[in-house]
C-alpha cells in the first residue's frame, strides 16, 4: 500500500492539485506567511532531530541508559512477580463501559437479587464431576469448524476396546475406587452414588439363579460381583432389558419424568448391545470462586487419580490386566470449561510471546545484518512489552481473550521504531565527514612540516613514544582508548540515523497515537482498550527506541564492520568453492599434459 498509494498521491498532487492552486491562487494571497510557516517548521525539525536530540542522547547517555534500564526491570517485576498478570476472577465479560445500563446491572445491581445469588452459589459450590471409563479422551470436532465432526468407524465417539466390563476383577476395582472416593476429602456426598452402585449389585444378584450358600455369605452393604464372566454377562443383559422396559413404562405414564436422580450407569453399544462405557457423577468438595482455587484443586484431582492407578498397578504385579483396562479413564466437569479456557489462554499467551520474540529476532538479524544491533533491539523490545503490560496490570486489566490478543500484537508493534533506528545506524554514511576531517588534518600536517615548524616536528617525533606507552599500558586503559577512539564513529552514526529516520519515526508513532486516541472514547470495551493499547505502545516504543536504544548504541554500539554477518561472502561461498575446484582441476590437467609432452620430447631425443 505504501509503495503504490504514495506514488499515486504524488502524481495526483502534481497533475491536479498544483495546477488548481496556481489557477485559483489559493496561496497567492498570503505567500510570505505561508513561506515563513514552512521555513519555521523546517528549521524546527532540523533543530530538534539534528541538534538537540543527538546532543541530549550523547551527553546524557549514561543517565538515560540507567533510567530506562530500571524502568524495564521494574516492568518485568510487575508482570511476572507482583502484582502479576492474572486471569479474570469472574466469568462475566464486560462488553460496554461500566457506566452503560447493561454493565451497571451486571456488575452493580445483579448481586442484589436473591435468585441470581443462589444461582451463582449453585454453579460454584460443590459442582458435579463425571468419571468416565471406556471412552477415549479424543475430540473429533474440527478445530476451525465446530459444526463439522469427524467419524472413526462410522462413530463420533472413540471407544476403548481394551476394557471388559464383564470381567469380575474390573467390577471389583470400580467398587474399591468408589469407596476410596467416599473416604477422600476432595469429594462430598458420594454416598448417593455408592447407594445406586449397591442397587445395581443387588439387581445383578437378583437376576442370577439364587444359591443358598451364597445367600448366607452375601452382605447388603457390599457390591455383589458375579463369580464368572459368563454370569456377569447374563445378569447385565437382563438388567438392561429390565431398565429399557421400565423406562418405556415411565415415559408413557409421565412425559416430564426424567433421570434427575441419575448418578451412574453403563453405556451399551446401540448395535451389538455390548457394554462399552461406564460413568458416574459425584460432587466436588470445593468452591470455585477464583482461578487459583480451580487450578490448585485440578492439580490435586489429577494427582489423586494418578495415585489410585499407580496403586492398582503395584497391587496387580506383572500379570495384572485391570490396570491396562482402566488406565485410560478420565474425568470432566462443566465447571472446568472456564478453567480450561483460561489455562489455555495463559499458556497460549506465553507460547505466542516466545515464538513472536524468536521470529522478531530472526527478522531483525536478517534486516540489520549485525548481531550486536539485534541483541540490543531484543533487549529494547523486551522492556517495551514489559512496561506496556505492567501499566495494563496497574490499571486493573486481567488476562482475558482480548488482552491476550493485545499482548501478542505488542511484539510486532514494538519492533518498528527500533529496527528503523538500527538499520539507519548500520547504513549511516559517517565516513564522508571522517574523510573530510582526515584530508584537513593531513593538509595541516604537511603545511606545518613544509614550513619547518619545530613544535609540530617535536609532536610528530613523540608519536611513536606515545604508541609505545599505550602498548605497554594496562588492558583497561587500552580498552578505554579503543572505546574513546570509536566514539567519534558512534556519535556520527547516531546523528546520521536521527537525520535520516528521526522525523519519520516520530510522525509514524504520532499518527498511530492519534488513531488510538480516536478509538478510546468508544463505549465498547474492546474498542476503548484497543485505543488505549495503541496510544500506550506507540508512546513507550518511541521512548525506548529514541532514549534507550540510541544511547545504548552511542555507548557500546558496533563500529566499522564489527559483528556484521557477511551475507555476500556466504552467498558467494558455494560459487567460489565450485569455481576453485574447476580451476584446480584444469590446472592439474594442464600440468599433466605439459609433463606428457615433455616426456615424449625427451624420449624422441
Amino acid at each position: 500500500m505504501n509503495v503504490t498509494m504514495i506514488v499515486s498521491f504524488v502524481i495526483v498532487y502534481e497533475k491536479i492539485c498544483e495546477p488548481l492552486s496556481a489557477r485559483f491562487g489559493i496561496f497567492n494571497h498570503f505567500p510570505e506567511l505561508f513561506d515563513k510557516i514552512m521555513i519555521t517548521l523546517t528549521r524546527l525539525n532540523h533543530a530538534i532531530f539534528t541538534v538537540y536530540i543527538p546532543r541530549v542522547i550523547i551527553k546524557l547517555r549514561y543517565i538515560l541508559i540507567i533510567i530506562f534500564l530500571i524502568l524495564g526491570i521494574a516492568g518485568l517485576f510487575i508482570v511476572f512477580h507482583y502484582p502479576k498478570l492474572t486471569p479474570p476472577k469472574s466469568r462475566r465479560y464486560q462488553f460496554f463501559q461500566l457506566s452503560h445500563p447493561f454493565e451497571r446491572f451486571e456488575y452493580q445491581m445483579r448481586d442484589e437479587f436473591l435468585s441470581y445469588i443462589n444461582e451463582d452459589k449453585e454453579n460454584i459450590t460443590n459442582p458435579l464431576i463425571v468419571f468416565i471409563f471406556g471412552i477415549e479422551e479424543t475430540d473429533l470436532v474440527h478445530p476451525f469448524n465446530p459444526d463439522q465432526e469427524r467419524y472413526i468407524d462410522n462413530e463420533n465417539v472413540v471407544y476403548n476396546k481394551k476394557i471388559d466390563f464383564y470381567d469380575p476383577e474390573t467390577l471389583r476395582w470400580f467398587d474399591t475406587f468408589l469407596k476410596d472416593l467416599n473416604r477422600s476429602e476432595l469429594f462430598s456426598n458420594v454416598q448417593e452414588t455408592y447407594a445406586q452402585w449397591l442397587t445395581i449389585g443387588q439387581l445383578l444378584r437378583g437376576f442370577l439363579q439364587s444359591d443358598p450358600n451364597n445367600d448366607l455369605k452375601y452382605n447388603e452393604n457390599e457390591f455383589f460381583v458375579p463369580s464368572t464372566r459368563n454370569e456377569t454377562r447374563i445378569a447385565m443383559n437382563r438388567l438392561f432389558r429390565f431398565f429399557s422396559e421400565s423406562n418405556q413404562l415411565a415415559s408413557s405414564n409421565d412425559g416430564n419424568r426424567g433421570s434427575d436422580n441419575f448418578r451412574l450407569g453403563f453405556l451399551p453399544d446401540p448395535k451389538t448391545y455390548q457394554l462399552r462405557a461406564f460413568l458416574f457423577l459425584i460432587k466436588m468438595n470445593v468452591t470455585f470462586d477464583t482461578f487459583s482455587v480451580q487450578h490448585a484443586y485440578y492439580q490435586k484431582l489429577e494427582e489423586y487419580f494418578e495415585k489410585r492407578l499407580e496403586q492398582l498397578k503395584l497391587s496387580e504385579g506383572l500379570n495384572g490386566h485391570v490396570y491396562e483396562q482402566v488406565k485410560h479413564g478420565w474425568f470432566v466437569s462443566p465447571q472446568f470449561l472456564f478453567y480450561d479456557l483460561m489455562r489455555e489462554v495463559i499458556r497460549g499467551t506465553y507460547t505466542s510471546l516466545i515464538f513472536s520474540m524468536l521470529f522478531a529476532f530472526f527478522v531483525l538479524l536478517l534486516t540489520s545484518g549485525n548481531v550486536i544491533i539485534t541483541l540490543y533491539a531484543m533487549i529494547t523490545i523486551t522492556f517495551i512489552i514489559a512496561d506496556t503490560v505492567a501499566i495494563f496490570v496497574l490499571c486493573g486489566w486481567e488476562l482475558n481473550i482480548l488482552e491476550t490478543i493485545i499482548i501478542i500484537m505488542s511484539v510486532g508493534l514494538s519492533v518498528d521504531f527500533t529496527v528503523h533506528y538500527g538499520v539507519a545506524y548500520i547504513k549511516a554514511d559517517w565516513q564522508k565527514y571522517h574523510a573530510h576531517i582526515r584530508r584537513t588534518s593531513n593538509a595541516l600536517k604537511s603545511l606545518h612540516l613544509s614550513n619547518g615548524n619545530p613544535t609540530e616536528q617535536l609532536l610528530l617525533e613523540q608519536v611513536p613514544q606515545n604508541t609505545k606507552d599505550l602498548s605497554s599500558s594496562s588492558l583497561f586503559k587500552r580498552i578505554q582508548a579503543w572505546h574513546q577512539k570509536g566514539n567519534f564513529q558512534r556519535f556520527r552514526r547516531i546523528k546520521n540515523s536521527l537525520i535520516r529516520v528521526g522525523s519519520a519515526v516520530f510522525i509514524a508513532g504520532f499518527t498511530s497515537f492519534l488513531a488510538g486516541l480516536s478509538m478510546s472514547p468508544s463505549k465498547l470495551t474492546s474498542f476503548s482498550q484497543m485505543g488505549f493499547f495503541l496510544m500506550l505502545i506507540m508512546f513507550i516504543s518511541w521512548l525506548y527506541a529514541t532514549w534507550f536504544f540510541l544511547p545504548l548504541l552511542s555507548f557500546v554500539g558496533p563500529i566499522d564492520k564489527f559483528a556484521d554477518i557477511p551475507f555476500s561472502k556466504l552467498c558467494r561461498c558455494t560459487k567460489t568453492s565450485s569455481t576453485n575446484v574447476v580451476q584446480t582441476l584444469t590446472t592439474n590437467e594442464d600440468e599433466q599434459q605439459h609433463l606428457k609432452v615433455k616426456l615424449n620430447d625427451e624420449q624422441s631425443i
